[in-house]
């Protein structure tokens, strides 16, 4: 099956949304890893589309999974509550009861054994193989190559907006899978809580939790699309990733968890619970970025500043990150944000000299001596800056001497 149903046998129109039984009990239900994976973005407001597009395996394996969840009372079609559902199995259970036995239907949990399997050991089901420019599927855990993975399509997605369908047309090199997934994920970020977001139950332990969160960032990472051209994409990547972060930061916290599951179960959304405003947050990722820097990992550091950057550009947050990628030899970043503070702030002479500094490492002297220059022909009651900036240009200088000799 290559495409997306619609409507879908069992379960309604591929648009519906389906809910979680709040009445039914996982412990009495072993599932498997694809079969909880795809129960835990059950959260009444993503579409039945919208999940198998996220969930990443094969499209008539993600459905023959609903139908099993359905099958066992684990969520709700639209118009059900959870009596109606009991009356249902009740029902089913009578029918397979009184039928004669060779014809009767696999009972709920007959279904749910033939996918756990009868050991307790979880049965391995079709995965996909990602192309090389894809997200990767996001569930892990046992699973084989299926013989022709599915792609995921323009057409399984809900009507667009007319900020992605501008997206969808843009010049990108990404496929069209991954347009799609990216999509369907930054949908997710407006509707759903952070429980939901990472996939993971309000009980999940910390083990667990760092791994929905690994497993999710490392989909969608904006590293993965490093050098490549990215359009619109390349800011809801940022966008995704660090909402991620923000998820897995708040619930890794337990002070911080018990606040926001008193906020969500108030009836909250995300955004009103929000701790942090923007600049807030890029205030913490900086200061995480400084400390990693200091403990000596430059490379997380690096990646916590660009977050800080892009959520709040001031030139402080500008000229450590501009420091950083120098002393971690990543000098076209490190010029970059050089740059930019110096744009910002062109009479701040401690600026200027960070950009001398990447301009030495580069190589380019006259570019560090003009700078350097501007630089002291500023006023400044700062007297060891000043001394400093005498000492990079005579040192500079003495450089260029040797060149042209």
């Amino acid at each position: 099956m290559s495409r997306i149903p619609d409507p879908i046998d069992n379960l309604g129109k591929a648009s519906d949304r389906l809910r979680p039984n709040p009445e039914f009990d996982a412990a009495n239900h072993p599932f498997d890893s694809d079969s909880y994976f795809v129960w835990s973005r059950i959260d009444g407001v993503t579409s039945i589309r919208d999940i198998i597009l996220m969930v990443g395996f094969p499209i008539d394996h993600t459905i023959a999974i609903l139908n099993q969840l359905r099958e066992c009372g684990a969520l709700l079609l639209p118009g059900e509550n959870p009596a109606s559902v009991i009356h249902r199995l009740n029902r089913a259970r009578a029918k397979t009861a009184t039928g004669p036995r060779r014809a009767a239907a696999p009972t709920a949990e007959r279904r749910i054994r033939r996918v756990t399997g009868r050991t307790g050991e979880p049965a391995k089901s079709p995965g996909r193989a990602p192309t090389d420019d894809s997200i990767p599927a996001v569930p892990t855990g046992p699973s084989k190559p299926a013989a022709s993975p599915q792609k995921d399509s323009l057409n399984d997605l809900e009507p667009l907006d007319a900020e992605e369908s501008t997206a969808m047309l843009a010049e990108v090199t990404l496929s069209e899978e991954s347009k799609v997934r990216i999509i369907a994920m930054r949908r997710k970020l407006r509707r759903a809580n952070y429980f939901n977001l990472l996939g993971v139950p309000t009980e999940v332990d910390k083990r667990e939790l760092k791994r929905a969160y690994r497993r999710l960032s490392k989909a969608f990472h904006p590293d993965r699309y490093y050098g490549r051209k990215t359009g619109p994409f390349g800011p809801w990547l940022a966008e995704i990733f660090e909402t991620l972060t923000k998820a897995f930061d708040v619930l890794s916290d337990g002070k911080m968890r018990a606040q926001y599951m008193i906020a969500i179960q108030g009836g909250a959304t995300p955004a009103r619970v929000e701790a942090q405003t923007q600049t807030e947050y890029a205030a913490e990722l900086f200061e995480r970025g400084r400390q990693n820097e200091t403990s000596g990992d430059l490379a997380v550091a690096l990646k916590l500043f660009a977050a800080a950057v892009r959520l709040d550009p001031q030139t402080r947050y500008l000229s450590r990150a501009a420091r950083c990628a120098l002393a971690a030899q990543r000098l076209r970043e490190a010029e970059e944000y050089a740059s930019k503070a110096a744009e910002l702030e062109p009479d701040d002479p401690s600026i200027l000299r960070v950009l001398a500094d990447v301009y030495r490492a580069f190589g380019k002297l006259r570019h560090a001596e003009e700078v350097l220059v501007s630089a002291l022909a500023l006023k400044s009651e700062n007297d060891v800056l000043g001394k400093g900036l005498r000492t990079d240009l005579a040192q500079v200088r003495a450089e260029l001497d040797r060149l042209n000799r």
